[in-house]
């Protein structure tokens, strides 16, 4: 379709088509990151066209946090493939068989009126994007990064699940969290108001936007800090159940680090019953995967 025709829909089922793995099977962010920032860009008022460069150092800091662990030190953003898809198009002075380092880029003019026209749209492709690509704890601080908080709903997008799907999660968070008896699976602390049990939340160790099971053996029961680090990579945890830290986690307050994260190595408080305790193949895709070492 040519990209001065493309719909709604069209533009959407183009951005639900973006690849969550790359082709060996490992977190592919790159490209929904690219078109967040691109998002962003739209609706701060920014030019449609941007250096590739400055993007890239846009992009650095959040693959840093978000992203899966890098062995570069630069990212490298997917132009090229977001514009095979018309999400993208690039301009750059003269030709070269290699692209030139003031190269500059953009969503082509009719996706950028399209969003700029379109607030709800905008809001609707960030949340999608969100969901397809990055586990629910983590959305809000990317949010929060990329500048465009306002477009973060939770009322709206809890609206958006059937009131089945909503049935199974909190079905399947009462059983995790029973089977961890309402504690934190790291810091063992649990908090009760008149018997009922807050700030424990259920937590995936193979993210279930990745393909993770609703299973208890793909569960953990953790306190909202200790979920946040473990959904950034700040820690994992070994198939013998002990924490492994990651080297680029700090804690500024020495006299609490014993509680904010024991000494790796330690035990995690697990479920009594085997079968309820996570399961090596989830242990693995998090390590591989979200860890940063």
């Amino acid at each position: 379709m040519p990209i001065s025709a493309m719909s709604q829909d069209a533009f959407r089922k183009r951005i639900a088509d973006l690849e969550v793995h790359s082709g060996d099977g490992h977190r592919a962010p790159g490209k929904a990151l690219l078109v967040l920032l691109s998002v962003r860009g739209v609706l701060h008022g920014s030019p449609r066209l941007r250096a590739h460069s400055r993007l890239e150092e846009e992009a650095q800091p959040l693959l840093e946090v978000f992203g899966p662990p890098m062995s570069g030190s630069r990212p490298d953003l997917p132009f090229q493939r977001l514009a095979d898809r018309c999400l993208w198009e690039t301009e750059a002075p003269g030709v070269a068989s290699t692209p030139a380092p003031n190269e500059v880029g953009g969503f082509p003019q009719s996706v950028y009126d399209l969003l700029a026209n379109d607030y709800h749209l905008m809001k609707e492709t960030v949340l999608n994007l969100l969901d397809l690509h990055f586990t629910k704890s983590v959305q809000p601080d990317l949010l929060e990064m990329l500048e465009v908080a306002e477009l973060w709903d939770p009322a709206s997008r809890s609206a958006q699940a059937s009131p089945q799907q909503r049935a199974v999660v909190a079905g399947f968070r009462k059983t995790v969290l029973n089977a961890y008896r309402n504690r934190c699976a790291v810091c063992g602390n649990g908090v009760w108001i008149d018997g009922t049990p807050l700030g424990i939340q259920l937590t995936h160790i193979h993210w279930h936007s990745h393909g993770g099971e609703f299973a208890l053996s793909n569960a953990l029961a953790l306190c909202t800090l200790h979920q946040k680090l473990f959904d950034v990579g700040g820690f994992t945890i070994s198939d013998d159940l002990r924490l492994e830290i990651s080297s680029r986690l700090h804690v500024e307050a020495p006299a609490g680090q014993g509680w904010i994260m024991p000494k790796p190595g330690s035990r995690i408080h697990a479920p009594e019953h085997p079968d309820n305790r996570p399961h090596p193949d989830n242990l693995a895709w998090h390590w591989r995967e979200v860890y940063r070492e």
